[in-house]
Order: structure tokens, then sequence, then C-alpha cells
């Protein structure tokens, strides 16, 4: 009796844990690529400024923490772009040089405020890096990644 009740309180918080860890982005039950009504996507170009690591407070996925870059448009506009777990988009920052032209295109998902995205792809001297897929399932995401080889890497 006893092993039968640990078992399933052992199987109430696997489930449990399995679902906070799920990624869903920005005020959602559930995943951008489940549920992309709201999603536009967006492109832009600028100065890339600076990229931050940290634990990301709009996010909800499993990652501790995720990576921004900063892209200046001009004076006055500077966007914030989501990239993704800092353990997954790492190799990306490589080429990330202060002042270099990079072109954007991220998804707007209305629950992030104003200048702030999550980037799609990545553009920087006539090299792309995806970073997401057309139904914005990220390339780290889910048992597919391995078939994805090449994909966040410039």
């Amino acid at each position: 009796m006893r092993l039968t009740k640990r078992f399933f309180i052992g199987i109430a918080v696997a489930l449990f844990f399995h679902g906070v860890s799920a990624q869903k982005g920005t005020g959602r039950d559930e995943g951008m690529a489940i549920n992309n009504a709201n999603a536009e996507i967006v492109e832009f170009s600028g100065e890339f400024v600076q990229t931050e690591t940290k634990p990301c407070g709009n996010s909800t996925g499993r990652s501790y923490a995720g990576t921004h870059i900063f892209v200046e448009k001009d004076a006055e506009t500077t966007f914030n772009v989501h990239l993704g777990p800092a353990d997954a988009v790492d190799q990306i920052l490589d080429k990330m040089e202060k002042g270099r032209e990079i072109e954007v295109v991220a998804i707007d998902t209305k629950n992030l405020p104003e200048t702030q995205y999550v980037a799609k792809e990545l553009h920087l001297d006539g090299e792309s890096v995806t970073l997401r897929d057309d139904n914005l399932r990220p390339f780290w995401a889910g048992q597919g990644r391995r078939k994805e080889r090449g994909k966040g890497r410039w």
C-alpha cells in the first residue's frame, strides 16, 4: 500500500514539473508553436549594441537563463530581441560585434512590451541563422532537433 501511494505521488510530481518546464512564451498557457494566432512576423535592421544573458522575466521555458541581443535602429529606438535559452544559442554570439549591421526577422507576440521581440532569423554579413521554423518552433525543441543540424548556427 505504501509503495503504491509513493508511486502515484511520484508520477503526479513528475507530471507537474514536466508541465511547468514546457516552453510556453510570455503570458501563454501553451507555446507559440502550438497557438501562434496572435503572432506577427516583423523585420528590422540596425546596429548590434550588446548581448545580455540572464534569467528572463518574460519567459516560462525550461531554461533558467535566456539570451537577448539589443539592436539600435536609431538614436531613439533600440530593440530587445530574445534569442532563446542561453545554452542553445551561445554559438550564435561568436560573430556578434558591437557596431555591426544586423537584420532581424522576429515574432511580435503582442504579449511583449513595445520594441521587444522573439527572434526567428538573424542575418549578418550575408550569412543567416534560423532559430525558429515557419511554425515558430525553436530548433532546440523536441526530439526532431537532431534532424535540424545546422539550424541555430551561422
